[in-house]
């Protein structure tokens, strides 16, 4: 009967088709090849039906693969499968068989577009990287994997070159010698077993080797065990370059350590290269230098677009790493013992979900990218992480001691970019050696802004030593400082032990536009502030009531208002907290008291610097300790000498008659709040100089002089620098140079002469003011005649 099809137990068995079964499907008395099983029968999905391929009228289809085309005795044989499956391909799947050309055999018919889904059955899949596989402009491929299917790499079996090793200091001399031999300019590893704990690199030196000696960069220990490798290996399992709309789930598992990750000794599982978009990833991975890789350090070959990368992974450098890629993307990790869960270089208008522990550098970390000489920054994150318990110190070696649950920095790249737009909600409990939050840049061209942030710290159960800082922003050395803008923490709350700790909170931005503003604050942390002139951090502050001294029984937090209930006198009823030391740091503060002179309170020495608005005179009075102060009586001092300033001095008169006098102020830093008047009283041109003490400065000026009868100076101590309440200096000069900018600016340069300057030159009725840092402003003037 014709049109029947043979029927074959195993692939085996197929191949061994006698001359007759051939000639019968040659002339079509039968149809084809009915497979039932690869192995034996029933060991694969379903059976599959093989047609002849006749040479004559058929296209050829290619070489025998072992699964679509076959070839017996000259005569090829052909299925065209709508799914994939490895197990078609003679794909063992027991973790101990290579399984690798299997494997490639299937995904080079999806990389020519012959199929287009492929199921990845139940097993286990050891491969090399003969499997690896590149798709070009591929659209709508799914790779999907049952439960309990995943690929395990052989870590490099080919190429590594190991021997046993004697040392003398740095020397090693090899004692065993396997059949690869040693190969000059490889790479060198060490690997430490002296401490069982430790199982990743011990040291890599990128010294020549020569012959079976070769120099290491320090000296190991006694029973470390030498190996070679080839450098910056790179092998990837899929690489996809303009692909679309394709979906991919499969596992894949190393067995190298996340510590060799910084050397890149590990495999790519997955590489998305220019301009794939539309992606849905669902990737795990256990011992691989990365997850998913899109992008290139300091080129432009990422773009990827409205996809979404889901990673689970274990003992894994990267499990996601983008440079200028991901633009409108989702973003998910979960990931345990990892170099970073997420390195995001260039990202925009995507969100970032991680779930983390025991990450060396950080869990999420956010920075610039340069394309030769262009810079990009981010912009319009939404990013949360939750830290479910660090509890490792950092594993990778030459990063430090610290972590950083996020981490937003660039790197010293001239020229300007920007990352702005950040939403970030940190969650943390118990992380060890973990900074909650850290925000730096790297060059002054550089800038951060907008950044909402939300925070949830708890770290009652760890030590001091345990305990890193809560959050940095800003930049040390300040020199490469770039700017900040627009920082707002909408909820900050952080728990230390009871017992308080000694890692601050450290906001120190050089250049800060707006201010630092936390609308819900909670934390007992130390705290460094070092901000800009002018700007501030505005903290909540609560209103708190109880009785008795608060100092030793109330928390509170910094700028925290308590009012005693019972108190008895005026300087014991209100306090106001000025640190976050534990149940400390309450001071008290006068409420505002006004009334007639004959009922000013009646006050003791300890009650000095107490004010009293005195409504019979219309001015605030300060007591003395003994006596009350009016303003309007303070010292005046009429000096003909040089002086130096102190809290005694107030007004002061200087008489420059004989000579040129110089007013010396006090340490700015000590005298906060601290007023002086300085008036030049005579009619001579002698000058009186009024000089803030070294790295002090009287506005952006190191000195002003003062040149007529008349002119003043009116300054005030903010702690960090005499700000210029007022200032009247008219300079007259019989000068009759080009009243150009170059003349006035180096004649009268903004370190002695501020704004407000004005010069008269009376030769050439020309009335000149500096209205700006080396910005002028000109008047003809007439004389009355």
């Amino acid at each position: 009967m014709t049109n029947q099809f043979l029927t074959k137990n195993t692939m085996a068995e197929m191949r061994g088709l006698s001359a007759c079964e051939i000639m019968a499907l040659q002339s079509g008395c039968c149809a084809g090849v009915e497979l039932l099983g690869y192995y034996e029968k029933g060991d694969t999905p379903a059976p599959i039906v093989y047609y002849y391929v006749n040479p004559l009228t058929d296209p050829d289809p290619g070489v025998d693969d072992g699964g679509s085309v076959i070839e017996v005795q000259g005569s090829k044989f052909i299925h065209h499968f709508q799914v994939l499956y490895f197990s078609y391909f003679g794909a063992l799947r027991d973790g101990v068989s290579d399984d690798s050309l299997c494997v490639k055999k299937v995904l080079t018919l999806i990389k020519e577009n012959k199929c287009s889904k492929l199921i990845i059955e139940k097993g286990v899949y050891k491969i090399t990287n003969q499997a690896s596989t590149e798709f070009n402009n591929l659209e709508g491929i799914e790779i999907l994997s049952e439960e309990g299917a995943h690929f395990l790499n052989d870590d490099f079996a080919n190429d590594l070159i190991t021997a046993s090793a004697t040392f003398v200091d740095n020397t090693a001399t090899i004692t065993t010698v396997v059949p690869h031999g040693f190969v000059d300019k490889l790479q060198v590893v060490l690997t430490d077993f002296s401490d069982p704990s430790y199982n990743g690199l011990y040291i890599i030196t990128y010294k020549d080797i020569n012959s079976f000696s070769y120099t290491l960069a320090a000296t190991p220990t006694a029973n470390a065990v030498g190996k070679t490798r080839r450098s910056n290996i790179d092998n990837t399992f899929l690489k996809l370059s303009n692909c679309k709309n394709c979906k991919i789930d499969l596992s894949f598992k190393g067995t190298i350590q996340n510590v060799a990750v910084q050397y890149r000794l590990g495999w790519v599982v997955i590489k998305l290269q220019d301009g794939c978009s539309n992606m849905s990833i669902n990737l795990n991975t256990e011992g691989v230098s990365y997850g998913i890789y899109s992008g290139e350090y300091e080129k432009d070959r990422g773009n990827l677009t409205r996809s979404s990368l889901n990673v689970k992974s274990n003992n894994t450098g990267y499990p996601i790493a983008l440079w200028k890629s991901g633009d409108f993307c989702t973003f998910n990790v979960e990931a345990l013992d990892v170099h970073r869960c997420i390195y995001a270089a260039a990202v925009n208008n995507s969100s970032i979900k991680v779930v983390g522990k025991n990450y060396d550098v950080a869990g999420v970390l956010i920075s610039i990218h340069d394309v030769d000489t262009t810079l990009y920054g981010c912009d319009n994150l939404d990013i949360q992480i939750t830290d479910i318990g660090t509890d490792k110190t950092v594993q990778l070696p030459l990063v430090g001691k610290t972590r950083n649950t996020v981490a937003i920095y660039g790197y010293d790249k001239s020229g300007d970019v920007e990352i702005k737009n950040l939403n970030i909600d940190i969650k943390s409990v118990n992380a060890k050696y973990t900074t909650g939050l850290f925000v730096k840049t790297a060059a002054a061209s550089h800038k951060v802004s907008n950044l909402n942030i939300t925070g949830f710290i708890d770290r009652r159960k760890l030590t001091d030593e345990e305990i890193a800082y809560e959050c940095t922003i800003g930049d040390d050395p300040d020199t490469v400082a770039g700017s900040y803008s627009n920082i707002v923490f909408h909820s900050w709350k952080v728990y230390n032990p009871v017992s308080g700790t000694t890692k601050p909170l450290v906001l120190k931005p050089r250049d800060l536009e707006g201010d630092i503003v936390f609308n819900d604050f909670h934390s007992n942390s130390p705290q460094i502030i070092a901000i800009p002139l002018h700007r501030s951090v505005v903290f909540p502050v609560s209103k708190l009531t109880a009785e008795g001294n608060p100092n030793g029984t109330i928390e509170g937090k910094l700028g925290d208002v308590y009012t005693n209930k019972i108190a008895t006198t005026l300087d014991t009823s209100v306090f106001v907290k000025s640190n976050n030391s534990p149940n400390q740091g309450w001071y008290p503060m006068q409420p505002v008291i006004f009334g007639a002179t004959i009922n000013r309170p009646a006050l003791s020495a300890s009650n000095r610097g107490f004010s009293y608005y005195d409504t019979t005179i219309g001015k605030p009075v300060w007591w003395l300790g003994s006596s009350w102060l009016d303003l309007s009586l303070q010292n005046v001092s009429n000096l003909n000498t040089d002086v130096t300033l102190t809290q005694a001095y107030d007004t002061v008169i200087v008489d420059g008659t004989l000579a040129n006098k110089n007013v010396n102020l006090p340490d700015v830093t000590l005298n906060r709040g601290k007023i002086f008047r300085i008036m030049k009283g005579d009619i001579s041109t002698n000058t009186v100089s009024v000089n803030p003490m070294s790295g002090n400065k009287i506005g952006i000026q190191n000195t002003i002089k003062l040149h007529h009868r008349g002119s003043y100076l009116w300054i005030i101590s903010t702690g960090y620098y005499w700000e210029i309440i007022g200032y009247n200096n008219v300079i007259y000069s019989t000068s009759t140079a080009a009243l150009d900018k170059i003349y006035l600016n180096s004649t009268y340069p903004s370190t002695s002469y501020p704004i407000g300057t004005t010069i008269f030159f009376y030769n050439m009725n020309v009335l000149v003011t500096k209205v700006a840092d080396n910005e002028w402003t000109s008047q003809a003037i007439d004389l009355v005649s």
